[in-house]
């Protein structure tokens, strides 16, 4: 990928960094608020939500490559981090749920 972005070393460092910062914060901070939020709105709903988010983070990471824009791969990462943590925090939940 540093090839095909025309990238230095010094410069493919800090996009790797970036990209996996935009990734981890997300993991960070969002364990906490999904509770609340699923029971909200319902496991349903922020599923499905979520997914879709993660869906469209690769979207716009793919799109990002192609188009070469290092802003736009570190958007596209984010929402994949925004929308990845919340399944497993709710599959935790009804694996729990159903082992009790």
């Amino acid at each position: 990928m540093q090839k095909y972005l025309s990238l230095s070393d010094t410069q493919y460092a800090y996009l790797v960094s970036a990209l996996y910062t935009a990734y981890a914060i997300p993991n960070f901070i969002l364990p906490c608020a999904s509770g609340f939020a699923v029971q909200r709105y319902g496991e349903k709903h922020i599923l499905m939500l979520s997914l879709g988010m993660a869906a469209a983070g690769q979207f716009v990471f793919a799109a990002a490559v192609q188009r070469e824009k290092h802003l736009m791969l570190v958007f596209g990462r984010l929402m994949i981090g925004v929308g990845s943590e919340v399944p497993g925090v709710i599959a935790s939940d009804i694996v729990t749920r159903w082992f009790q």
